[in-house]
């Protein structure tokens, strides 16, 4: 896709939708928060599960 400079597909898809709809900001707010949440809860899990790693360790 590089070599051929085309748009990544669901990319400008997305694009696409979000600027031909128009949808309200805690439309797009809402799923973009949930999905932030499950990433550093899942990345805090995991730091807690794996043996020899302490992530965040930071935090205290």
């Amino acid at each position: 896709m590089l070599l051929l400079r085309a748009p990544h597909p669901p990319a400008a898809a997305t694009a696409a939708l979000i600027g031909l709809t128009a949808p309200d900001p805690v439309y797009l707010l809402n799923p973009v928060l949930t999905a932030s949440a499950l990433v550093i809860a899942g990345g805090v899990a995991l730091g807690r599960v794996l043996p020899g790693r302490r992530c965040p360790a930071y935090w205290r």
